[in-house]
């Protein structure tokens, strides 16, 4: 369930709730936009892995038929590597409640990288998130799983 009305209005920010299985819709709503950010979810569907797959490729399409240029998607640790091949979600300790949607997110991560007419990125936040202090600082990564000294991977709320 889309709720457009958590956002508070800004200069340069369109808030539209949408149902993004409609392509057509979604297109027509994001032509003319320089970029879409996308935080997909849906955890709560029964097939979960292929709801994100489904509602995310409606996105890509829809973005690419609206020539926006730019489409940043907002997925989860799970598809982060803690060693070479071996991602988060992998660990058979990893929850059973978060595995279809980290599933889904990791195929919708590997379609991304063979995407050729799309400029793209994938944002993965740190395994927990979690209230807290802000800090006023973070670290970038690639591929592999930040963690702090004491081997947590974690960010706060604020």
């Amino acid at each position: 369930m889309s709720r457009p009305e958590k956002l508070t209005a800004q200069i340069g920010l369109t808030v539209v709730g949408i149902d993004v299985m409609d392509t057509g819709r979604l297109t027509t709503q994001l032509t003319g936009h320089d970029a879409v950010i996308t935080a997909f979810g849906g955890n709560i569907q029964p097939a979960v892995r292929d709801y994100y797959v489904r509602g995310v490729n409606s996105i890509i399409n829809a973005v690419k038929q609206a020539g926006v240029a730019r489409l940043l998607v907002v997925g989860g640790a799970g598809s982060l590597e803690v060693a070479p091949g071996i991602r988060v979600m992998d660990n058979p300790a990893f929850p059973a409640e978060w595995k279809g949607v980290a599933l889904g997110l990791g195929d919708i991560l590997e379609q991304l990288r063979s995407e050729q007419a799309l400029d793209w990125t994938f944002l993965s936040p740190a395994a927990d998130i979690v209230p807290g202090q802000r800090i006023g600082h973070f670290r970038l990564g690639g591929d592999q799983l930040l963690v702090e000294a004491a081997g947590h991977s974690r960010i706060s709320i604020e």
